[in-house]
């Protein structure tokens, strides 16, 4: 997903990472929560500790419902925001948790709001990801986990220079990051380091060149003719 060789247009929109987003929690509320009716502000910092974003907040009493309202006000001319908070039980003790004020209504403890425009809903209604999920490339997981499996699906790739880059980068990642032991389930080290060695041949076979030439090919060095009858 987005890793290299991706065919991801340049021009299509990725998902909106969590890690951007302004998190309202309700621990962070919790010292608000043991009043009946109580105003406040919340701040968010970057790593330099100054203050990027800010609300105030005004928290009602419970009602009957056992729910209560939070009115948040981002300021500017970002409108105010009414959010439902309402107790669920969790095992021997209950918690409070957000209602998403969008759509679903979704229980949530979090709430997330992106600095553009500063309205709080949940992670489904934002459609926000993680960047670890847009960085990772379930290629290398197979590659990583079953070279064996890894080998037939790249041998239906198409036979393209950038297919071949692809292969390569993927072949030497899933070799730096493979350890004796981890990485391969119930499989033994030696068949692992069977497997590799297998996956690098092949890659040789196929490309005519071994997987760690690839980089210097890709920066502008001569391509090896491929071998014959391939």
């Amino acid at each position: 997903m987005g890793g290299i060789g991706s065919t991801r247009l340049r021009d299509h929109p990725k998902a909106p990472l969590i890690e951007d987003a302004h998190q309202l929690d309700v621990a962070t509320l919790e010292p608000a929560l043991k009043h009946d009716q109580i105003t406040g502000s919340i701040q968010w910092t970057n790593d330099w500790a100054e203050v990027i974003a800010e609300i105030s907040f005004s928290l009602g009493p419970t009602l009957k419902s056992g729910m209560r309202h939070l009115m948040i006000d981002p300021g500017g001319d970002s409108q105010r925001q009414s959010v439902q908070l309402e107790r669920a039980q969790r095992g021997w003790h209950s918690e409070w948790l957000f209602r998403c004020p969008i759509d679903c209504g979704r229980r949530s403890r979090k709430l997330y709001a992106l600095p553009e425009w500063m309205t709080f809903m949940c992670r489904s209604c934002g459609g926000l990801t993680y960047r670890s999920v847009q960085q990772h490339d379930s290629r290398l997981d197979l590659a990583r986990r079953d070279p064996l499996a890894f080998i037939q699906s790249r041998a239906r790739a198409p036979k393209t220079d950038n297919s071949r880059m692809v292969t390569a980068w993927l072949v030497m990642d899933a070799q730096e990051n493979w350890r004796p032991g981890r990485g391969w389930g119930r499989k033994s080290t030696t068949l692992g380091t069977r497997l590799l060695t297998a996956m690098r041949q092949d890659f040789i076979d196929r490309w005519g060149f071994p997987p760690e030439d690839a980089g210097r090919i890709a920066n502008g060095g001569q391509m090896p003719e491929r071998p014959s009858g391939r």
